[in-house]
């Protein structure tokens, strides 16, 4: 009873999660974060993202994460919706993660 109740409250904040623009913003801020951690001394703990920050650079980061946030946002409806909003409150937790690192 109590979760039939929630459930006009929680689904329309998956609906704003897995948006696009939360999925750019969120893209963007791991980026910037990222780039700018590792450019003043910090260590990329992903070890994926490190291995692309090692063999091509910052400037292929970037370019990585662009074409990650242009795949994800140019194939949203083929992705469920709380997958999409899941990967989105990882990058924006990592992006916040990245700023207690870096202050």
């Amino acid at each position: 009873m109590r979760l039939a109740m929630l459930l006009p409250i929680l689904l329309p904040g998956c609906s704003i999660l897995a948006s696009k623009e939360v999925t750019i913003g969120c893209q963007a801020a791991d980026t910037f974060t990222t780039v700018y951690g590792v450019t003043h001394g910090a260590v990329e703990a992903n070890p994926l993202m490190a291995r692309i920050i090692n063999s091509l650079g910052v400037a292929g980061f970037v370019v990585f994460k662009i074409g990650i946030t242009y795949l994800l946002v140019s194939n949203r409806e083929k992705i469920p919706e709380a997958a999409r909003a899941g990967i989105n409150v990882v990058t924006c937790g990592a992006a916040t993660h990245n700023l207690t690192v870096i202050r």
